[in-house]
């Protein structure tokens, strides 16, 4: 590896315990840096550097980064936080996440960005999974979510092949300079940052414009608007226009799989299959296979990756059963991810569907309430779904707009709101039947929910 400029330097992580912030500590420990960090509230992913020797804090106090050659900071924590004011009286320099992770990408011949407000985990394992397929690569991997088969959220491998989840929050994704860019659709987000569709773009564009090819959904137009703004060569896929550059025909949706051929500059190359339902799933494995072509990655690489993979933790995960009820859990909080989800969930056959909704932020609630009543208001309308609605997980924010949980539930019939993680595990142990499925959803700790669970002993 080159990461020379940080061999043997002690390098502080403040917000240690973000799945992405997790996977760059272990990169740099496993190889260069002796790593130590910060996080306000313990977790898997702190638990997990733990065990591995790894100093994690989690009170604030000066001493903790005491004697760090440099303090490594996510986007999600603000100049006024206590830990930053401590840092900064230590005289510790401060390198954002992203542009550190722009002088890792910048150390590989080949980097994929995978970039797109949903589905960028899924579609980093899908692509991951066909690059370990091919004999000939060792890629590197850094991703927002733990992929089962490595079991981890990164993979240390050569210094050639580099695959990473480039995230728009805050701009981070302007600090990459990929040699792929992939989009997967543009839509508006992180309402706290971006002010509207428009700004949202105009990053977009300028991501796209710093790789020197772009591997973009027909599907989502404002995707496809700001590739070609970029100026850089484009490659399409779309799962409902032959007139992109790879999409599938011959398609076959079933339970546990779907089945296709996959056309690829006009020509038919290959008979696949994925086991992920969903038709939002079955557009990130398109994305993931285009990606890999566009690369130069053998067809009968793309064909076994595909069938590889299996999801990633927290990606419609299944937990196991209560009851003889299906448990799943989901990392879905735009009104788009729960939509797609919801949808896919929809297509295999359960005679109830019970969603356990955490929403992810004050601003993002406020911003899509109407998107989320109606959304969950149509299916609650049905005797076969019901939503149970959870207190907004905070994350960053405190509640100054008005808009909280509870208004919700109100504004959508036959819902129910419960007040606590302990009390809504109780509901769903009292409550649960055969041949249901309960869906935790949401970005924040609702996944917690299933320590509580006593799940069957057969999944």
């Amino acid at each position: 590896m080159k990461f020379q400029k940080y061999k043997n330097k002690k390098i502080y992580f403040l917000g240690i315990g973000g799945i992405s912030m997790y996977a760059l500590a272990l990169l740099m420990e496993s190889k260069v840096a002796y790593v130590f960090g910060y996080d306000k509230v313990k977790s898997e992913t702190t638990e997990v550097l733990s065990d591995k020797g790894i100093p994690v804090y989690y009170e604030p106090s000066i001493n903790n980064s005491f004697g760090a050659d440099i303090c490594v900071c996510t986007a999600a924590i603000g100049e006024s936080d206590e830990e930053f004011q401590n840092v900064l009286k230590n005289n510790i320099p401060i390198i954002y996440r992203g542009e550190f992770l722009g002088e890792i990408i910048d150390c590989f011949d080949n980097s994929i960005g995978i970039s797109g407000t949903h589905g960028k985990s899924t579609t980093s394992g899908i692509l991951s999974e066909i690059y370990l397929a091919d004999k000939e690569k060792n890629p590197t991997i850094l991703m927002g979510a733990i992929l089962p088969s490595i079991d981890s959220a990164y993979y240390l491998g050569n210094a050639k092949d580099l695959i990473f989840e480039a995230c728009e929050y805050k701009d981070s994704f302007l600090s990459f300079r990929p040699k792929t860019s992939v989009i997967l659709n543009v839509r508006l987000d992180h309402t706290d940052y971006f002010s509207d569709l428009d700004r949202m773009k105009e990053s977009f564009v300028k991501y796209a414009s710093s790789s020197e090819q772009v591997v973009v959904n027909m599907d989502s137009p404002d995707a496809l608007e700001c590739a070609k703004k970029s100026g850089k060569r484009v490659i399409t896929y779309s799962i409902n226009s032959d007139k992109a550059d790879c999409y599938p025909s011959d398609i076959s949706i079933k339970r546990e799989k779907t089945t296709f051929v996959l056309n690829y500059k006009e020509k038919a190359i290959a008979e696949c299959e994925i086991f992920i339902p969903g038709e939002h799933n079955f557009s990130n494995a398109l994305a993931a296979a285009t990606a890999a072509l566009a690369c130069g990655i053998s067809i009968d690489s793309v064909v076994q990756g595909l069938r590889n993979f299996r999801g990633i933790k927290r990606r419609f995960e299944f937990l196991g059963k209560v009851n003889g009820a299906h448990i799943y859990d989901d990392y879905a909080h735009h009104p788009d991810e729960v939509l797609s989800t919801l949808k896919a969930a929809e297509t295999l056959g359960f005679k109830k569907i019970v969603c356990v909704f955490q929403p992810h932020t004050y601003t993002r609630l406020s911003d899509f309430f109407d998107d989320f009543s109606k959304i969950f208001g149509e299916r609650c309308e049905n005797d076969n779904f019901e939503c149970i609605f959870l207190p907004t997980y905070a994350a960053r924010e405190k509640n100054t707009l008005g808009y909280d949980t509870e208004k919700l539930s109100n504004n959508v019939k036959n819902s129910i709101f419960i007040n606590s993680l302990d009390n809504a595990a109780e509901y769903i142990m009292k409550n649960a039947n055969d041949n249901e499925m309960y869906i935790l959803m949401g970005a924040g700790d609702v996944n917690q929910i299933s320590k509580k669970l006593l799940f069957d002993v057969e999944k």
